[in-house]
């Protein structure tokens, strides 16, 4: 088996260079980043170092990813004789391994049992069965939600030599506790970007255009009013960390132009996905590299890219990715300014038609003649479905069972759905930056 180090000889060059190794530490299969050189190069955490496996693929990896050391042992062996390393890699083998074992769905399914048979650390254990965000662990399966997290945990260990080198480009006044600058530099959003905030209200209108149980279009007075009151609102950013946000806006230099109308978006959870986003690329962003694969709420078989216009949503699932938060990979909200010409034809769907729409994508069936028309609509906004696939694809699961996410009783929860083709015709002209979030809070071993 190829052994590849976490740590490339390039990327251990340029901490030597700096004057803070990476240092292999007494117990045999780890090593030690610390001090600004750790700060730097993570992504949100508020630890002084961390300990990383020497190696990408190795038991200590198992470790680091959340299982016991008893269960890393037995894993370990499996993957060392997988028959054919290129079709069984080292996370298809991952993910194997915890599949294969019952799930928990329900709130009253024995979570910590079937935990403990994969052999999960308490500390994962812990963190997915944080009473604060019950009903976004409630929204997937123990097995999703496992996976999810040593995924994460997975991509950050194989960029840390990238973020080594990308991001530690000076040499940190060691004397002063100066700290290393991304190549970056310390970015933040746009001095007239708003924040839009809106809670999913139905429209005051009882009417619809096409009849009762049809679909407003933007055109209507509620969601051109929706894109023209924007109130204004900064994000909540850590002045005194340069990397707090990452915007990479590569039309700076070039002539002012009149400011389009705009509207700002939301996507919450781990910083190693949402980094995917941004790119060097000029005009161009990644936000293809974010959509999420059906089945969703609002598609069946095709992927879409989902956004919230209620920041609290999107601090849901980033908090909640903080606290799975393993080393230092972070937690975060993405922030994408929109223009709003990208939105023009943006269709709302809300009670009952809502409910059979949803409900059909999530069953996989095809939809009746009369939704026929929003299933290649290239924005639709809707009411949130926290509900796990694997439930609602149950036989005991049945329409009436669609409800609406209420934010703390109250407020449905929203999200905004776009296609593959309008991502792609709005791409280049979206700015995006990053929030991160609980970079303060205590992270538990």
């Amino acid at each position: 088996m190829s052994r590849v180090s976490s740590l490339t000889a390039e990327a251990l060059a340029r901490l030597e260079s700096i004057g803070l190794p990476a240092k292999p530490t007494p117990i045999k299969g780890w090593r030690s980043i610390s001090g600004s050189s750790w700060k730097t190069i993570s992504s949100g955490s508020s630890r002084e170092s961390i300990v990383i496996p020497e190696f990408i693929e190795s038991m200590e990896t198992l470790q680091y990813l959340g299982f016991t050391k008893e269960t890393a042992e037995k894993l370990w062996l499996k993957i060392e004789k997988r028959p054919d390393p290129d079709m069984n890699d080292f996370m298809r083998m991952v993910r194997g391994w915890v599949r294969s074992f019952p799930n928990a769905v329900d709130e009253d399914d024995d979570w910590i049992s079937v935990m403990n048979k994969i052999g999960i650390k308490t500390r994962l254990r812990q963190a997915i069965l944080t009473p604060e965000y019950k009903d976004i662990r409630l929204s997937e399966t123990c097995h999703y939600w496992i996976n999810e997290t040593m995924q994460c945990d997975f991509q950050f260990l194989e960029s840390i030599s990238n973020r080594i080198l990308q991001k530690i480009t000076s040499l940190p006044s060691l004397s002063s506790g100066g700290e290393t600058m991304s190549e970056f530099g310390p970015a933040s959003p746009p001095p007239s970007a708003e924040l839009f905030v809106e809670p999913y209200e139905m429209p005051a209108s009882a009417g619809r255009v096409k009849g009762k149980n049809k679909s407003r279009a933007v055109g209507s007075e509620y969601s051109a009013r929706s894109f023209e009151e924007s109130p204004t609102k900064k994000p909540k950013l850590d002045p005194d960390d340069p990397f707090s946000s990452t915007k990479l806006d590569v039309s700076s230099a070039a002539p002012e132009k009149p400011k389009e109308p705009t509207i700002v978006l939301y996507k919450g959870g781990d910083l190693v996905r949402l980094e995917s986003a941004l790119t060097l690329e000029p005009n161009k962003k990644g936000l293809l590299r974010i959509m999420t694969h059906p089945p969703t709420d609002l598609s069946s078989l095709e992927l879409r890219l989902y956004f919230t216009s209620q920041h609290e949503i999107a601090e849901k699932y980033a908090g909640y990715a903080h606290v799975r938060n393993e080393g230092g990979r972070g937690a975060g909200i993405l922030h994408a300014e929109i223009p709003t010409r990208f939105l023009a034809d943006i269709v709302d769907i809300y009670g009952e038609e809502w409910r059979e729409f949803v409900w059909c994508c999530r069953q996989i069936i095809d939809l009746p003649d009369h939704l026929e028309y929003l299933a290649h609509q290239p924005v639709i906004r809707a009411p949130s479905w926290l509900f796990p696939n694997a439930k609602a694809q149950k036989p005991t699961t049945t329409k009436a069972d669609v409800l609406p996410f209420k934010l703390d009783g109250n407020n449905t929860a929203s999200q905004i759905a776009f296609t593959v083709a309008r991502v792609n015709e709005m791409d280049k002209d979206v700015s995006v930056w990053i929030e991160k979030v609980g970079k303060n809070q205590d992270e538990k071993s």
